[in-house]
């Protein structure tokens, strides 16, 4: 949870949802009994390759008029975007991102 800067309690829920629907499983880490280690059914990989397989299809036609720099600078931009709300989370009990929404 610290890694993706959100709380416990929220990935906890998201997780218990992902595994009530059979698209993870969750097991007792051996290492450490406290943690649990999370991992996609076999049902999970495929709803997950048909869904990414979607999105892809989806930005590919956005993305289809758009020139090969205008395509380099927005991977540039995005990239930018994502370390400047990863550095301002780090350290602070603020989700990456907080704030945004009236940007």
């Amino acid at each position: 949870a610290a890694d993706l800067s959100v709380d416990l309690s929220t990935v906890s829920r998201q997780v218990a949802t992902l595994e009530s629907t059979g698209l993870v499983r969750r097991t007792v880490d051996p290492t450490d009994r406290r943690a649990s280690l999370i991992e996609a059914t076999e049902i999970g990989v495929t709803v997950f390759t048909e869904n990414r397989e979607k999105w892809l299809g989806a930005l590919e036609g956005l993305f289809a008029d758009w020139t090969t720099p205008e395509r380099k600078e927005f991977v540039r931009l995005f990239a930018r975007l994502n370390q400047a709300m990863q550095t301002q989370a780090v350290g602070t009990n603020v989700p990456a991102g907080a704030g945004m929404e009236t940007v």
